[in-house]
């Protein structure tokens, strides 16, 4: 190809792609514990069938053929037969991040947990079942976790001390 040059922003966009599909290729081997002859494409394949829930398999297979064109067929510097668009070098960066940095269930979910120690009394583990119906509550003894304290587990020491109390 002769006199045509590409910009500055799209040498960005190249070496952007480029790195994105290079941070993907490494942690799908480090994911798959595989060696680094395997092509990225069976990466892309073996992890779509380890997660069956990924979404990514079509997207990622297509970026590797581009990929091959800037590997395979290398241009004179700021000579390149082609360039991605803004939008696949954004979405190859998210899948980038996206295994990279997954995401993470303890924040979405946590919780403020109600715990008791093995020294309380019944009578406060039965107000907070009244005031806030949990069924469920771990108990410590020093710090320590010991045990799960559940409405059944209540019930069957009810059960069996409330003979002697009758």
């Amino acid at each position: 190809m002769d006199n045509i040059k590409i910009s500055e922003e799209q040498k960005d966009l190249i070496n952007r792609f480029l790195h994105a599909y290079n941070s993907i290729e490494k942690h799908l081997k480090i994911n798959l514990k595989v060696e680094n002859k395997t092509s990225f494409t069976r990466l892309v394949l073996d992890f779509a069938e380890r997660n069956p829930n990924w979404q990514h398999k079509v997207f990622l297979t297509r970026a590797a053929e581009v990929r091959n064109i800037y590997t395979h067929h290398p241009e004179k510097d700021g000579d390149h037969f082609a360039v991605p668009v803004q939008p696949v070098v954004e979405e190859l960066e998210k899948i980038r991040d996206s295994l990279e940095k997954p995401f993470k269930i303890y924040p979405k979910f946590k919780k403020n947990v109600e715990l008791f120690q093995t020294t309380d009394k019944l009578i406060s583990v039965l107000k907070i079942i009244n005031e806030k119906d949990y069924s469920q509550f771990p108990i410590y003894e020093k710090g320590k976790f010991v045990g799960l304290l559940t409405e059944n587990g209540i019930t069957r020491w009810l059960a069996k001390h409330a003979i002697n109390i009758l």
